[in-house]
């Protein structure tokens, strides 16, 4: 807290009981029309009179003003003044839809094939002379059965004489990629390059700070990146591919100490150097992906005293994520604010949200920013929000980034990934209630330093081994090295959800971010200021030389680290005798599986805190987040279940007088508690998806208590029941809604079609007038083309609708029509 002499829990109350803009949520505001200077000041102040701190201003489908335009950068200036003067955030949003880097296609055209997405391509051809064509890298002779390599010689040129008894030719180009309407008819932009990056500063950012720098810092904090990558599926290539750019090879060099070229077919086919070429490849990817991009944007940021966030493309899965990444959770290191995307309404990507927090907990960034609830759809629930905001921020989020805010439902825009948090929707009028209730845990849980003593190494580098591509067929996900890797995600993944469900909270290590902020110091292993009392091992198959010679020191300090099997038999991606040094050492632990996993940390390190069941042991539908102040400790627990309530004792390895700070009312009430001698414990109960927030003051002992369960018989709640009641009255909030959505139509004096959905009349009737499509997403920006003539406009149309009614209303009945202006 920012008053000298203020105890920290006392600060910490005023904020929770009237959270301020800081903590409240931030939609994707999604501008996707003609927008109106007028209409963004109404939806602001809606915003704000519904308890949004802020908003990110996102280009969005449907857009018709120009993009980065005159009439665009005054809309900008508009809403930045508005929410100034609602006491509101105006963040930016760095790309015309995403993924960003090309700035609309701006970018691309501006720097031609050097800006334009590249890719190392194979191709495996028969023993005949190949043309000569531009781009060839390395030609190469090589015996080959199905995707592996027996041996291969690099050639130079693809002469029959050169070849052995069935050997073909290997031949890898540098390749641009094609357009792609999703880019505006651009190819996607080349993010390896730092001169591509740099040009969509120029053309992004720069022109932001020109017309609204002055507020940068203040009411606009910070810009959103949206999915960046290095490897677009939306490429166009006509061969098998790896994500390259210029100089790549140089680079690679530089970094790796041997040269590339003569082991590139390595990243196609499985052979004996394989598994090093792959590996050294992808970490020069990442490397070179996190300082032309991540780094490059950071820095800008940091420079004009604003926050990067926003998330990458494909956190959720280890295999997708390195063939457009290189690695993820490096890239956190340049963010202000770290952010991730998880939509759908589930709570099972627990690697997406532990890979961003881990980082932020490590470089001590308070805020973790979610863009959440996407795809859930239109009968998304207000249970639905808290059950997916409580899991994630019980994982360490405090922000909430709603998916989507939609300026406009006109036409299809209405189909682009609902819900809608906006005024357009029928329980706005309700939604300062969730507002209120995450602002509450946000203006807590950023406080502080998070309670975890277990470090996890992130198992990056042995995807890195695995992740190559079919030599013959571009399969984009269905590429069996990228399957091989789901099916390795699996085991892992099963790894972190037990550890959690068995209450030992830790944090992913990246081996790139230990390599250069990893340290031992007073027997504990630090990553960068996070340090860590028990280091797990989950089923590796190598380690970077540096991370081994940090584990070594850390059990030469006393440190224990636990091994998941001994699979680890390479460093640096290559065969080594190393390992051994490591398995042997006193300080290691080898067990089996999870469950031994988690008997051997109940042995080596006292649990933090503890929630158990009243028959049988810890109860794994909980979960937990514990941060440490200066004068208290805050606990938020989570029931993950949204079908049983249940009552659980929860113990902490510490002491203190207890309160239970209602998340909904925003009121404190003190609870008793039973001391131990290890700590104290106390009973609760939890509702379906139930959550609580606890307070532990240091300073004083906790009100005596038993903790002892009821014995009571456990209910399932029932919301009828419980607010409603067996007979209820009701009234309407507003009229009955008939949704006419089938219809026939007929141009001028043509026949009438026959009856269908109104967005396939739409795409028939354009058809038939030789238009341009617009019944779905993923087209070119509606601005690009929407105010060109075309010799069909002013057709006109007729549209009949046919409905059934058994009762005649007696009162007015009313038609509502999008644009019924026109």
């Amino acid at each position: 807290m920012k008053d000298v002499g203020m105890p920290v829990a006392a600060g910490l109350l005023e904020q929770f009981k009237q959270p301020s803009t800081a903590y409240r949520s931030l939609p994707f505001w999604s501008w996707n029309d003609r927008m109106s200077a007028d209409e963004i000041k109404a939806q602001i102040q809606e915003m704000s009179k519904q308890g949004m701190g802020g908003f990110f201003m996102h280009s969005r489908e449907g857009l018709e003003t120009e993009y980065m335009g005159e009439e665009w950068m005054a809309c900008i200036q508009a809403a930045v003044a508005e929410a100034k003067a609602a006491g509101m955030k105006a963040w930016l949003y760095d790309e015309d839809r995403f993924p960003s880097g090309g700035a609309g296609g701006s970018v691309p055209r501006l720097g031609g094939d050097a800006y334009r997405s590249k890719a190392l391509t194979m191709e495996v051809t028969a023993g005949h002379k190949q043309e000569v064509t531009s781009g060839i890298i390395a030609i190469f002779a090589a015996s080959v059965e199905g995707d592996v390599l027996h041996h291969c010689r690099q050639v130079e040129q693809t002469d029959p004489d050169l070849l052995l008894d069935g050997e073909v030719w290997l031949v890898l180009r540098r390749e641009i990629s094609g357009p792609c309407e999703w880019f505006n008819d651009e190819s996607p932009v080349d993010n390896l390059n730092p001169d591509a990056v740099a040009a969509f500063i120029e053309g992004t950012h720069e022109p932001y700070k020109a017309v609204i720098g002055d507020e940068f810092g203040k009411t606009v904090p910070g810009i959103f990146t949206d999915e960046p990558s290095i490897a677009d599926f939306h490429s166009v290539y006509t061969r098998p591919w790896l994500p390259w750019t210029d100089e790549f090879a140089s680079y690679f060099q530089e970094r790796r100490g041997y040269e590339l070229e003569p082991l590139l077919p390595y990243l196609f086919f499985h052979g004996e150097h394989s598994a090093k070429t792959r590996h050294d490849y992808w970490r020069t990817i990442t490397d070179r992906f996190c300082a032309a991009y991540s780094q490059q944007l950071g820095q800008w940021c940091e420079d004009n005293e604003i926050a990067y966030t926003g998330h990458y493309l494909i956190e959720h899965n280890l295999g997708i994520g390195t063939r457009v990444s290189g690695a993820i959770m490096p890239h956190y290191r340049y963010q202000q604010v770290p952010g991730i995307d998880l939509l759908g309404e589930q709570a099972d990507e627990y690697i997406t949200v532990k890979q961003c927090t881990s980082v932020a907990n490590q470089y001590r960034r308070p805020v973790v920013l979610s863009e959440m609830y996407g795809c859930c759809g239109w009968d998304f629930t207000f249970e639905g929000q808290k059950w997916v905001g409580d899991w994630q921020f019980a994982l360490g989020v405090n922000v909430r980034c709603q998916h989507l805010s939609l300026y406009s439902l006109k036409g299809c825009r209405k189909r682009d990934f609902p819900p809608v948090f906006n005024y357009n929707t029928s329980w706005w009028k309700y939604n300062h209630v969730t507002e209120d209730y995450f602002a509450r845990i946000s203006a807590v849980m950023t406080e502080g330093i998070a309670v975890r003593d277990v470090l996890v190494i992130h198992p990056s580098s042995t995807l890195w081994t695995m992740i190559g591509c079919d030599p013959y067929v571009y399969k984009g996900w269905e590429d069996p090295n990228l399957l091989r890797a789901n099916r390795y995600e699996e085991g892992f993944d099963k790894l972190i959800r037990t550890m959690l469900g068995f209450h030992y909270d830790f944090d992913f290590g990246d081996e790139t971010i230990i390599e250069e902020k990893g340290h031992v110091t007073d027997g504990s292993f630090f990553v960068n200021y996070a340090g860590y009392r028990v280091v797990v091992l989950p089923r590796l198959h190598t380690l970077l030389g540096s991370t081994m010679k940090l584990l070594l020191a850390f059990m030469d300090a006393g440190g224990t680290v636990i091994s998941v099997g001994q699979g680890i038999t390479r460093i640096d991606g290559e065969l080594s005798d190393e390992v051994y040094t490591l398995y042997s050492h006193e300080g290691m632990r080898i067990v089996g599986n999870e469950a031994e996993l988690c008997s051997m940390l109940e042995s080596v390190l006292p649990r933090q805190v503890s929630i158990r069941r009243r028959t049988s042991g810890e109860a794994p539908e909980f979960l937990y987040y514990l941060k440490e102040m200066p004068d208290c400790y805050a606990l938020f627990v989570v029931n993950n279940d949204r079908n049983a309530g249940q009552e659980v004792e929860i113990a902490l390895a510490r002491v203190g007088r207890l309160e239970q700070w209602d998340l909904l009312t925003g009121e404190t009430k003190e609870m008793g508690a039973e001391i131990r001698k290890d700590g104290m414990s106390f009973i609760a109960n939890f509702g379906p998806a139930g959550s609580r927030l606890y307070v532990i003051h240091k300073d004083s002992q906790p009100k005596a208590a038993l903790s002892t369960f009821s014995y009571a018989q456990t209910h399932e709640l029932r919301l009828c029941d419980a607010m409603l009641g067996p007979v209820s009255t009701f009234s309407r909030t507003m009229p009955n809604a008939l949704l006419l959505d089938t219809c026939s139509y007929r141009l001028e004096e043509d026949d009438w079609s026959e009856t269908m959905f109104v967005w396939e009349a739409q795409k028939h009737v354009r058809d038939l007038l030789g238009m341009r499509q617009v019944h779905y997403n993923g087209l070119p920006q509606r601005y690009k083309w929407i105010d060109e003539p075309h010799p069909a406009n002013e057709t006109r149309i007729a549209l009949r609708y046919s409905f059934e009614v058994q009762a005649v209303p007696e009162r007015d009945v009313f038609l509502v029509l999008e644009q019924a202006e026109q």
